[in-house]
């Protein structure tokens, strides 16, 4: 936003000196455009209020390159750099919102998850309960409302130790990233490649076994 700013400031900085120059003998030139800080602050009220239609016509009287100068600060200053401030705040927007969106989901799944009867002061889960908990039938249903592909999560826990535990807060963060609209992360293909080389490793492991018999 910063950035963007200063852009806009640098090109009035630049057209009020085009202007206040070309335009120093003409009517129009002693009444809006007479030194540069006065050219400065009729171009950004300009930006700001939106551009006067009386300024183009007259512009256009005192000559056409006059005119076309104009018509370039009005796409330059107004139709990119202010979109793009307006675009960089719609993002901001947007993104908060969906981090909002994100907690608000993780909230929900958490919640679904002690509602099975969870301790809440457990710190760890075992495979067993995480299975008892996605065959629930109201907590799958639950999770398939808010977008979560129980069966392959089900799937996937299945490749779990029998003896594991995991944090609680690290299986709903699990259970978030099955979500249909998640898109995939560089996390996500680490993750994998972790996993791919775990199970290759136990692989590796049993065939040795296998070879000492």
């Amino acid at each position: 936003m910063f950035v963007t700013l200063c852009m806009l400031l640098m090109v009035i900085y630049i057209f009020s000196i085009m202007f206040t120059q070309l335009l120093s003998d003409t009517e129009c030139g002693q009444t809006r455009f007479e030194n540069v800080p006065m050219a400065m602050n009729f171009m950004l009220t300009q930006v700001l209020c939106g551009f006067d239609s009386k300024v183009v016509n007259i512009l256009l009287k005192e000559g056409f390159v006059y005119y076309i100068l104009w018509l370039i600060y009005v796409l330059t200053g107004s139709l990119s750099i202010m979109n793009v401030l307006i675009g960089i705040l719609c993002e901001v927007v947007s993104g908060t919102a969906d981090q909002e969106k994100e907690i608000a989901v993780k909230n929900d799944v958490e919640k679904q998850i002690l509602s099975t009867g969870l301790d809440a002061d457990r710190q760890e889960i075992s495979k067993h309960e995480m299975m008892i908990i996605l065959e629930s039938t109201v907590v799958a249903a639950r999770l398939e409302e808010l977008g979560v592909d129980v069966h392959a999560l089900l799937d996937f826990v299945h490749f779990f130790d029998d003896h594991m535990e995991m944090p609680i807060g690290s299986f709903v963060e699990l259970v978030v990233q099955f979500r249909g609209a998640k898109q995939t992360t560089v996390r996500d293909i680490v993750d994998l490649r972790k996993f791919i080389s775990m199970e290759i490793s136990i692989a590796e492991r049993t065939f040795e076994k296998m070879a000492h018999f």
